[in-house]
């Protein structure tokens, strides 16, 4: 894909789309897991100009022994990132030559399509009703990511729940008095690096107990500790932290996008659990984000509750479910089945085996 990086960044620069559909977040991904799948990016140009590129990839699953080929979105097919708001990079407001685009996905062997955590913009209508034309095609709410907006010249404490927010500002308070809470950031890749080495250190800590943490995988600890590195050398990451008594409390590293600071990650030290350290840094990444002139401040996929006491408001995103072939008549046999005896719906497993 290197012959693509220069005009993908390009593109990247006169679209609209989320940093996770990015060149650097897309290679990164395949460079960590690509061997789980099989990549499919696809690019369709017209007079010399390119009008999409699209981030898939296929991997091998299984639907009540039926083995099946499912085309995914890079960084979210295998469920192993938080890649979310995804869409196809083009220029902003473009969803010209749609057919061209859906040859080129059916050019690709698969049975099912499962664009998880798509983007609430204006291709996801008319891609949907493209697909819908030539195949068993679904729109589907997905987890959404809750948003929290920045109002210049206003302490974002003012977004927090009341009673969430007096509490935060107490125990800052208490710990600035005694001269025991601090604040530092890492922005170098040599910094960014050292900073998610600690986090996985926290992490795998923090949920030993708990059923242990995913970062005890090597891809996934490898996917850590790049991904932001690569994404510093261009300027859109960094990570907050708060310590207390010298010690880190917490960590946060945030992704910076055009439209929105992006909480990516978070680890908290449960030393400090009585300080709420992960209000702490998301507060102070907030404040950070501000002076950074982001207007946005992204909580991140999925409706954990402290996500809306610090003044999050849901924005949506979509999944776009598409079946053919087998699968197409396998689920509508599995329809009937399920009208005449309640059978439970039909599943697709990601099964290593089938590779």
């Amino acid at each position: 894909m290197k012959e693509f990086k220069e005009p993908w960044e390009r593109l990247e620069e006169l679209s609209d789309c989320s940093i996770f559909s990015s060149y650097a977040c897309t290679t990164e991904w395949i460079r960590s897991f690509g061997d789980l799948v099989e990549p499919a990016v696809l690019v369709i140009e017209s007079k010399d100009e390119i009008e999409y590129i699209a981030p898939l990839a296929v991997r091998k699953g299984n639907m009540r022994g039926l083995p099946v080929r499912v085309l995914g979105m890079v960084g979210t097919i295998l469920d192993t990132s938080e890649y979310y708001d995804l869409t196809f990079v083009r220029k902003k407001g473009y969803v010209g030559n749609l057919n061209a685009l859906i040859d080129s996905m059916a050019s690709v062997k698969w049975d099912v399509i499962q664009f998880r955590d798509m983007e609430d913009d204006d291709m996801l209508a008319p891609l949907t009703q493209n697909l819908t034309g030539r195949w068993q095609c679904e729109l589907e709410p997905a987890r959404p990511s809750p948003l929290v907006t920045l109002i210049p010249n206003t302490d974002p404490i003012s977004n927090f729940e009341p009673r969430t927010g007096r509490r935060i500002q107490r125990i800052i308070a208490e710990l600035r008095k005694e001269s025991r809470l601090d604040t530092r950031m890492a922005k170098t890749p040599e910094r960014i690096e050292i900073a998610m080495k600690k986090y996985l250190e926290l992490h795998i800590a923090r949920w030993e107990s708990k059923g242990g943490s995913i970062f005890k995988d090597a891809r996934q600890k490898e996917f850590l500790i790049n991904l932001p590195v690569e994404l510093a050398k261009r300027g859109k990451a960094w990570v907050l932290e708060v310590l207390i008594d010298g010690e880190i409390a917490s960590q946060q590293l945030c992704l910076l996008d055009k439209k929105s600071t992006r909480m990516y990650r978070v680890a908290m030290n449960d030393t400090f659990r009585s300080f709420a350290p992960g209000y702490l840094t998301s507060y102070f990444a907030m404040l950070e984000a501000q002076r950074d002139g982001s207007n946005i401040f992204d909580m991140g996929p999925g409706p954990d509750e402290y996500k809306y006491k610090v003044g999050g408001k849901d924005h949506p995103n979509f999944a776009i479910n598409v079946k053919r072939g087998k699968v197409r008549v396998a689920s509508k046999l599995l329809h009937l089945v399920k009208r005449s005896q309640g059978a439970e719906s039909l599943r697709i497993e990601e099964t290593p085996e089938d590779k």
